[in-house]
């Protein structure tokens, strides 16, 4: 189950855990704009209006939940995103090298919905659910679950964190939870929060994917990196 074709719905639910289980708290980063490199070295673009926009909305959908730790990407439009809820809550992010995209901080980036429009290989690719060709998708899942698994050793217990990544970070855990080798299996809009609980015996569950309720309205352009 879980699995992207066409008949996947935009939201996955599954039954709450039994036991004391600490809550992981996905969250993909809100629109970007087009970034190129110009004069620096990498790309790493600002949120537009709108993704602006679609970042207050978590203030809202997560009213209520405590966090222990906010763990963001060091992209920009990872720690833009978490900007207002880190306001809201008086918090400060710890900064996480390894949550950055399977693309890393590249010379361009562009935000899924152009890539979509430009087509090619990787829109492709991207759309049957698979990770492009030039990504080391066995290296990047390894990453990507070490990074997340270190956050669920430093919070035993019953306790929750908020963790602002990428599309690609997001199903990379959820595809070695799930067991589906697919590197994109999952659509995972802006700003949308993806719930994994996690045990100390080991277990570990994915309770929700891609809840996207409290932004919906705002997600004129959906799903990619």
């Amino acid at each position: 189950p879980g699995e992207r074709n066409a008949e996947t719905p935009s939201m996955c639910i599954w039954p709450l855990p039994e036991g004391v289980m600490m809550e992981l708290i996905f969250v993909r980063h809100a629109l970007p704009v087009r970034g190129d490199a110009g004069v620096v070295e990498m790309a790493d673009p600002v949120l537009s209006p709108l993704g602006e926009r679609q970042s207050e909305r978590l203030v809202n959908a997560l009213q209520g939940q405590p966090f222990s730790e906010v763990v963001c990407s060091p992209a920009v439009r990872a720690v833009q995103t978490a900007r207002p809820i880190l306001q809201d809550r008086r918090l400060h992010p710890r900064i996480e090298p390894d949550l950055l995209e399977y693309c890393r901080l590249g010379r361009a980036y562009l935000p899924v919905h152009e890539l979509r429009l430009e087509g090619g290989a990787e829109w492709e690719e991207i759309s049957r659910g698979e990770l492009p060709s030039f990504v080391d998708g066995d290296a990047f899942r390894r990453r990507v679950v070490a990074v997340v698994e270190d956050i669920i050793a430093a919070h035993p217990g019953r306790h929750s964190v908020l963790v602002v990544c990428h599309a690609g970070v997001i199903n990379a855990y959820l595809g070695d939870v799930l067991g589906i080798e697919r590197g994109m299996a999952f659509p995972i809009d802006y700003v949308s929060i993806s719930r994994v609980f996690a045990g100390r015996d080991g277990r570990r569950i994915v309770h929700t994917v891609n809840e996207i309720q409290h932004v919906q309205d705002l997600l004129d352009v959906k799903g990619g990196p």
